[in-house]
């Protein structure tokens, strides 16, 4: 029932003495990536990283340029109410973020009201003053109403 080979004993590591258990898994020195004079030098230098990043980026030019067509086609209304959308997710986001920056060193009963305030506020403020300046802006990318 004893598993070990005869002559060895407990507590005894394995080495180069044991032939029959030892395996050499160092790098040949033309094949290690690091001992290569041609190899690259980090990960941005390899050509999957190179293809990968011209495949996002490719993909991501499609998809600007797919909106800007969607855009295009959409009617003058649906595009100002993409902008009032916008401009109010905009708004309530960076109104939580700000918030949460500073919400936990706020008392109970003030957090019970400041969020739906600051929420309300942050709505108010992205369709009545962030939405009309952003049309104003955009008015010359915006289909023409006839």
């Amino acid at each position: 029932m004893n598993s070990r080979k005869q002559g060895q004993r407990k507590g005894r590591g394995r080495g180069p003495a044991d032939n029959d258990q030892f395996i050499d898994a160092t790098p040949d020195a033309d094949s290690s990536p690091n001992m290569r004079g041609g190899s690259p030098r980090n990960l941005q230098e390899t050509k999957v990283y190179k293809d990968s990043v011209k495949g996002a980026r490719a993909a991501w030019q499609n998809y600007v340029a797919f909106l800007a067509t969607k855009f295009h086609d959409t009617p003058r209304r649906g595009q100002e109410q993409f902008i009032v959308r916008m401009s109010q997710t905009l708004t309530i986001g960076s109104a939580v973020l700000i918030t949460s920056l500073f919400y936990p060193f706020l008392p109970t009963l003030i957090r019970v009201f400041a969020l739906p305030g600051v929420l309300v506020l942050s709505w108010w403020l992205g369709t009545k003053i962030v939405a009309p300046q952003m049309t104003i802006r955009f008015e010359k990318h915006l289909n023409q109403e006839f």
